[in-house]
């Protein structure tokens, strides 16, 4: 059974360590969820990180209609946040986390090349709780090369 401990970290630190280093269970998606839903979405990251929680939401919904209707949120908030802010990283991360994972009936895996791209070309540039994410994000990855994940990971 995953416990988080949410109430040690600050804000936007629990979102991400919620989001990239919990297990993906049906368990850990709900409380990913309710987490975001009781979260204020004043930025364009917490609005990725939103659409994120329905994305996984999506994913084990109960019937394919409600799986359909949480992944087409699920982008409205991932892609508004991309176009608030295109340049920020994280985001990005977060679009192609989502992408990675959709299944290709979806058809929602155009922008994974572009995000790899600018992530991998930026990744000096952010800040240690961001580099922590790619590098959660990364080494669990197969859209990365092997020595894409070196050059990140050593």
């Amino acid at each position: 059974m995953a416990v988080f401990l949410f109430t040690s970290l600050s804000g936007l630190d629990s979102i991400r360590e919620a989001y990239f280093s919990g297990p993906k269970t049906e368990e850990s998606a709900i409380e990913f969820n309710k987490m975001m839903s009781e979260t204020n979405l004043s930025t364009p990251t917490h609005k990725a990180y939103f659409g994120a929680a329905l994305a996984l939401k999506a994913k084990y919904g109960q019937n394919v209609r409600e799986k359909k209707e949480f992944f087409v949120e699920a982008v409205e908030y991932i892609e508004a946040a991309v176009k608030a802010e295109p340049n920020n990283i994280e985001i990005r991360l977060i679009r192609l986390s989502v992408q990675e994972n959709s299944p290709r009936i979806v058809k929602y895996k155009t922008n994974m090349d572009e995000d790899k791209t600018l992530i991998l070309e930026n990744y000096n540039s952010q800040n240690s709780a961001v580099k922590r994410c790619i590098k959660d994000y990364i080494s669990n990855s197969d859209f990365f090369t092997k020595e894409e994940k070196e050059r990140i990971l050593n």
